[in-house]
């Protein structure tokens, strides 16, 4: 995470930005992050949004420990997501 992820397009690649956060432990980050870019998929989000809903939930779990940190649901992950602040 602390580059942020590519997002596959149509014949191009883009740059998704991480999130600022506080990391306590990254166990289980890229399992997070693989359910939030396909859930998004499956919501009919661009590659870019979903890869962005990836970041979020990555984040969202790197903030305490363990894999399977936090009580947050979809609704939680889009807010954060939204209103996050990203890396510069």
């Amino acid at each position: 995470m602390p580059n942020g992820r590519r997002a596959p397009g149509h014949r191009r690649t883009e740059a998704v930005t991480a999130f600022e956060i506080h990391v306590v432990d990254t166990t289980g980050c890229g399992d997070a992050f693989s359910a939030g870019f396909v859930h998004g998929i499956g919501l009919g989000r661009s590659p870019q949004e979903a890869a962005v809903l990836g970041n979020a939930v990555a984040a969202l779990v790197a903030q305490g420990p363990g894999s399977d940190y936090g009580d947050f649901d979809l609704a939680a992950a889009v807010t954060f997501a939204a209103t996050g602040v990203r890396r510069a």
